[in-house]
């Protein structure tokens, strides 16, 4: 067996040398392991950005507190964060981005923000990391952490057809938000093209009367709870794709522009439902789901809002004839690039806002 012999001393071995020189490199490596130390614990945010490190979920994140907010209608925006791929980082993660140009244009856009004001409540999950939450809040968002209900045994039958919808029943939660008479409930990739407070008294923002249609004995027998016998949810059907102006309607409502009346009770019938395996179609779960409910043959069919108030997959002849909303990721413009100009001039404008006001 061959004997590997070191001609001269190395830099990283200790043994072999005399006790003084043995202590002297060890006081050297101990200071480089402390200045490693010290570098990585204060490059933690920027490590993030390369490794997929996910936030630990504590039991006291940054919550706003309502208690003080006396107005009756609130903008509610979803933020469903994915710990796997945004972690710490706020520049490269597009929704959070998506979130702060939305509370710019509903509180301080001159063109696009309520008049008096109306409080924007950001719904953030059990992932949203802290410093997430601090610079939303700064914005002058308040923030709720909506109950968690992807680990719930009963809905383990939900399988999303995309990983990032796996929290997507957690929207429910501005059900419970009762001390508001309305909500309008909007996703985080809407960019506003003018003002939309006015839809909430729009013609369809009425509390209606459920119909009193028995409920299948399926779905009664399965624990699910009566239904609400006062509901208001208004949304918009269509159109996906390339479309032209006025686009046609359809049967099915996107959630993600959604007018409603919180209720405890609705919350409860939604998630009871949500817990009988195989009612509806499990791939976008919250959607689906919503849409089964409130299908226009059942005991709470939803209204159609005025399609001028927001519009799915937008053109640019949608933003020329003053559709006021565009569910559309600015990031990543899909359907219309004629749009991306006036995505980014919103994103920019948002960033200038603050900038000013940092420098003041």
């Amino acid at each position: 067996m061959a004997i590997l012999k070191h001609d001269k001393e190395s830099p990283f071995l200790l043994t072999g040398r005399s006790p003084r020189k043995r202590r002297h490199y060890s006081k050297c490596l101990l200071v480089i392991l402390a200045i490693a130390a010290l570098y990585f614990t204060t490059q933690l945010t920027s490590i993030g950005t390369f490794l997929t490190i996910t936030p630990l979920v504590t039991t006291n994140r940054l919550q706003s507190n309502l208690a003080n907010v006396v107005n009756k209608h609130a903008f509610c925006i979803f933020m469903d964060s994915d710990p796997i791929v945004y972690t710490e980082d706020q520049s490269n993660d597009p929704y959070f981005i998506s979130v702060r140009m939305l509370i710019y244009q509903l509180l301080h856009n001159k063109a696009t923000r309520s008049d008096p004001p109306i409080p924007v409540i950001v719904l953030v999950t059990a992932v949203t990391p802290d410093s997430k939450r601090y610079q939303l809040e700064a914005d002058g968002a308040f923030i709720v952490e909506a109950e968690s209900l992807s680990n719930d045994i009963n809905l383990q039958w939900l399988k999303p057809s995309r990983d990032r919808w796996i929290r997507a029943l957690d929207r429910l939660h501005a059900f419970k938000l009762v001390q508001f008479d309305k909500i309008l409930l909007l996703d985080a990739d809407m960019v506003l093209v003018k003002r939309i407070d006015g839809v909430f008294n729009s013609p369809e923002s009425d509390v209606m009367q459920s119909l009193g249609i028995i409920t299948p004995a399926r779905i009664e027998e399965s624990g699910a709870t009566p239904t609400p016998t006062r509901y208001l949810l208004a949304a918009n059907s269509g159109p996906y794709g390339n479309h032209t102006y006025p686009a046609a309607r359809g049967t099915r409502f996107s959630p993600s522009f959604l007018l409603l009346s919180p209720s405890i009770d609705m919350y409860a019938h939604y998630l009871s439902v949500a817990k009988v395996a195989d009612s509806f179609s499990p791939g976008a779960p919250d959607t689906n789901l919503l849409n089964h409910i409130h299908r226009s043959d059942g005991n709470m069919p939803w209204k159609q809002l005025d399609p001028d108030w927001t519009v799915n997959s937008p053109t640019f002849s949608d933003y020329q004839h003053g559709i006021r909303s565009l569910h559309e990721k600015w990031w990543r413009v899909e359907h219309d690039l004629d749009l991306r100009e006036i995505f980014l001039d919103i994103r920019w404008r948002m960033e200038g806002h603050w900038l000013a006001r940092e420098s003041t």
